[in-house]
């Protein structure tokens, strides 16, 4: 029987051993089989975005984020507009 101490609950030692067993046995599958799984490579977007680290052809700044401010400072109406223009060149 579970009872309720202070903010926890207390449970039996039979229980806890039973949960302790079920977790090392799950450790053990999930170790196991993380040799045998293929690394997760995910591909490399094509379109082009602000986010991007890239360096402006203008003022040759480097920016982590092609912001819209940036691109304003050029004439641009925003940062995509930049970019369509071909004015940035990402890393």
């Amino acid at each position: 029987m579970i009872k309720k101490e202070g903010r926890g609950f207390r449970i039996p030692r039979k229980a806890a051993a039973g949960i302790l067993a079920n977790h090392k046995v799950s450790c053990e599958m999930i170790e196991r089989e993380e040799g045998k799984r293929a690394g997760v490579i995910l591909p490399w977007p094509k379109k082009k975005t602000r986010w991007m680290a890239g360096t402006c052809e203008i003022c040759m700044e480097h920016m982590d984020v092609i912001t819209n401010h940036h691109a304003q400072l050029h004439g641009y109406k925003n940062a995509d507009a930049l970019i369509e223009a071909g004015k940035v060149r990402f890393d």
